[in-house]
């Protein structure tokens, strides 16, 4: 139970409440008519009028209860008479500062309280008319507008009974009240009295100085002589009457100036009092003589150890001296005065309990100290939450790129073997055309389970926002006819028209990701030839100048296929999407692609339409804003090349060692090599690597990552050991680690180039007879 505490004007609302001479005085009517009006308004069983003094709630007016006062620490008005407006408690039992409270648990058993705080002329709030319950109830707004009109009937009543209390002070002053009646109504009956009285007592002062100066025979004799001085006399004495009248007056305006700026002053104070009592933080000041001199319940609360110890007056050295907790009130945390604007430094500190407080102490101009104590338990708990969800999500994201990084390995190797083999077949003219479409079949499987597994990397990559852009010089018309090269043999399959326009001008000295580019045509390509099975797929390439170093080119794919409903082409984004009912399906889904493209246009900071039309077809537009270089020189000239274009039999053979520990990988490299005037050796583990590089010299080493023994990278750092056979010998790391990062690590262990698994034959002729060019 919270007991109700005295206000921060006690000593005078105690002097008002007394002056009224209410306490203790017999039953008035029209008290008992506004209680009975309200009980029966609003349906309770007890209403009041009650007036709080020291030690008790004293009721001059009560309906449905017998008792005539109660104990104030009790009394739910002395928490009312707190409150500037209507004071409300729906439940007590479901409110800490009442729930155990006797007059709770035991009769009258109040369940619901509301009052009105009674002000009194001057602003003091003396007592409540308030109603009580048995059981609990809603109090709605226009309940709480109606218990505040009847409250300020009963402050009128109270006014106006002190005012005829007032009026039977004097008999002469009645009756001068009386005698001016009809008093001019810009003057109160009290200065129509005081006024009444000064002019008697000029006429009084008048005629005591004639019979003064003038004798009654000299008066009759010389009346004319001495008409002039009675005049003078008159009007000195009408002079002194007003001075009095208004001499009379003036105590009676300083004292209503100085109760008008008192009770203002109270308002204001109180007003603070509420304020600082509402704010959910733990409020304090210090005077300038480092004493506390206001602070609310909430800081109280927050300290609940040294409770007795906090009240005004308290030296702030003793409390920061005494009490170990109290460490955030020395003036070590205390910061100089600013402005406003300018956001006040906070500190967070620990307690001893595990509670964390923010503190935030700033000096005031006239020495004083203001402190505001929050409580962050529960932010920093948060917090804390945070960082370990953070931290988990981050482990996992490790976990997972880990996950991604040995699928990839594990699947890109035997599928380096597969692909290899394959192509390796594909090259054999003693098949037959049957034979060789099995192999082409089974390549193009494979060729698509690698493209969704490079997908898969590449979704992982952007998801990680670890999408790295290479700019490099770029020809824009061959990479586009390279692209419909490439997509040559899936348009004569479904029998569909290839268009490609450029359009003229294009310019040549564009830098840009040529395989992010190469990546995003060969995907959105892919599913329009994929969903087209009549008609024409055609690739528009255009180009718009935004300024000199810049240029926005747009990609233009348009199809003749399927089309896509409204409804449906947001999703044509989501992975794995399907334009058809699952019945009727018989293109299968979209698969990664539009989602990475959609991604891979915002991380090259361009942008990505669609427009379908069901029956009609579908249209891709890509605008991708690329860099001019402005370097001197005629553009790059992408080269496409044969594997036949590499080395001839009449050729010096270039010596290979091969490191790999799998077989069918040394079978496919081998096959791969065996018809291009290749002299191969083949080494199982780097122990084997180092020792085959300390009697031979190699032109190129191709160089396995991951293997038993001794690792690729290990290997190489032996093999380039001064003064050995292949100090220089270019070597390439060959291997299925490709997930993002993997060939600038690589590059930086000692590297020269890098070949991830599963490799086409043409991409490893080239690789080679580069670097044999090097070395030679």
């Amino acid at each position: 139970m919270h007991s109700a505490k005295p206000t921060i004007d006690e000593k005078e609302r105690l002097a008002e409440l007394f002056s009224l001479k209410l306490l203790d005085t017999d039953s008035e009517e029209r008290f008992d008519a506004i209680t009975r009006y309200i009980k029966s308004h609003f349906s309770v069983p007890i209403a009041l009028i009650s007036l709080v003094d020291s030690e008790r709630q004293w009721f001059k007016s009560k309906q449905g209860l017998e008792v005539c006062e109660t104990d104030r620490s009790l009394s739910f008005c002395g928490h009312a008479i707190h409150q500037e407006e209507v004071f409300v408690v729906e439940d007590t039992l479901k409110d800490e500062r009442f729930a155990d409270n006797p007059l709770v648990i035991s009769d009258p058993k109040i369940r619901f309280y509301a009052g009105y705080p009674l002000h009194t002329e001057n602003g003091y709030r003396i007592g409540t008319l308030c109603i009580i319950d048995t059981c609990p109830r809603l109090f709605t707004h226009q309940n709480k507008v109606d218990l505040h009109d009847a409250g300020q009937i009963v402050e009128a009543h109270i006014r106006q009974r002190s005012a005829e209390m007032a009026l039977g002070k004097s008999t002469i002053t009645r009756g001068l009240w009386r005698w001016t009646k009809g008093y001019p109504s810009c003057m109160g009956r009290r200065d129509v009295s005081l006024l009444c009285a000064a002019i008697v007592f000029s006429i009084i002062m008048a005629i005591g100085w004639q019979v003064s100066f003038v004798s009654l025979e000299g008066w009759k004799n010389n009346w004319s002589g001495y008409l002039w001085r009675y005049e003078l006399y008159a009007l000195m004495a009408a002079l002194i009457s007003a001075l009095i009248y208004y001499l009379l007056r003036l105590p009676r305006k300083l004292r209503l100036t100085l109760d008008k700026n008192t009770a203002a002053r109270i308002r204001s104070e109180r007003r603070f009092r509420d304020a600082i009592e509402a704010l959910p933080e733990g409020f304090m000041i210090f005077d300038a003589d480092k004493r506390l001199s206001i602070y609310n319940d909430n800081l109280v609360k927050l300290y609940p150890f040294v409770k007795k110890a906090i009240q005004s007056g308290a030296a702030r050295q003793l409390l920061s001296e005494n009490y170990d907790q109290c460490e955030l009130m020395t003036e070590a945390h205390v910061h100089p005065p600013c402005s406003g604007r300018t956001p006040a430094p906070s500190e967070d500190i620990k307690l001893e309990d595990g509670r964390w407080l923010r503190v935030v102490q700033r000096a005031m101009r006239d020495g004083g100290t203001v402190c505001l104590h929050t409580d962050i338990s529960d932010l920093k708990a948060s917090e804390k939450a945070l960082c370990d969800a953070k931290e988990s999500a981050e482990q996992a994201n490790r976990t997972k790129t880990r996950f991604l990084a040995n699928v990839s390995h594990e699947v890109r190797t035997p599928l380096n073997s597969v692909l290899g083999l394959l192509e390796v077949l594909q090259e054999d003219q003693k098949l037959n055309d049957r034979q060789q479409y099995y192999i082409k079949t089974a390549k193009d499987s494979a060729s698509h389970l690698l493209l969704l597994l490079n997908d898969i990397l590449d979704i992982s990559m952007i998801e990680a926002e670890n999408v790295a852009l290479t700019l490099s010089p770029l020809n824009i018309e061959d990479l586009v006819r390279s692209i419909a090269s490439q997509m040559t043999s899936k348009v004569r399959e479904k029998d569909l028209l290839l268009k490609v326009t450029v359009m003229p001008g294009m310019p040549d000295n564009l830098l840009g990701d040529q395989d992010r580019i190469r990546q995003i045509l060969l995907n959105t390509l892919d599913n329009a030839i994929k969903f087209t099975d009549t008609g024409s797929v055609e690739i528009y390439t255009g180009f718009e100048s935004v300024s000199d170093s810049q240029m926005n080119v747009i990609f233009r794919i348009s199809d003749t296929g399927i089309g896509i409903p409204e409804e449906h082409i947001e999703t044509v984004f989501d992975p794995f999407t399907r334009n058809e009912p699952e019945a009727n399906n018989c293109h299968g889904g979209i698969g990664l692609g539009l989602s990475i493209c959609r991604k891979l246009v915002t991380a090259m900071q361009g942008k990505i339409y669609l427009d379908s039309e069901p029956g009609r077809g579908t249209t891709v537009q890509v605008c991708l804003p690329l860099v001019v270089d402005s370097r001197p020189g005629e553009g790059v000239k992408n080269r496409i090349a044969s594997a036949g274009e590499y080395r001839h039999s009449d050729q010096r053979p270039c010596c290979v060692l091969l490191v790999d520990d799998v077989k069918t990988n040394q079978l496919v490299i081998t096959s791969m090599l065996d018809a291009h005037n290749y002299e191969i050796d083949i080494a199982s583990d780097g122990v084997e690597a180092v020792a085959a590089a300390m009697i031979k010299h190699y032109d190129v080493i191709l160089m396995d990552i991951s293997m038993p023994n001794l690792d690729g990278v290990a290997a190489a750092r032996k093999i380039r050991a001064p003064h050995s056979n292949n100090s220089s010998t270019p070597i390439i790391a060959f291997t299925a680690n490709a997930m993002a990062g993997d060939r600038e690590k690589f590059l930086q262990a000692g590297m020269n180039d890098y070949l991830a698994k599963p490799v086409r034959k043409a991409d490893l002729l080239d690789m080679i007879q580069r670097w044999e060019k090097v070395s030679s």
